[in-house]
């Protein structure tokens, strides 16, 4: 079975939402996908990935 598709606006509004110690350029990049209308780039989607797996709920909000 397929995995439905993630929105990456409301992955990022959750990261924010969870109060993370997110780095600064974090932070910037998160807030830019909140509200971003458009299809984000594999690269984009990538660098969402690794702070889902950082900051997501099962991570703890830790840094590596």
């Amino acid at each position: 079975m397929a995995e439905p598709p993630v929105d990456h606006r409301e992955t990022a509004r959750a990261i924010l939402r969870t109060d993370a110690p997110l780095r600064e350029k974090e932070g910037q990049f998160l807030g830019g996908l909140a509200y971003r209308a458009e299809p984000i780039s594999e690269r984009q989607a990538n660098w969402l990935a690794v702070l889902v797996s950082r900051y997501g709920p099962k991570a703890g909000g830790a840094h590596d």
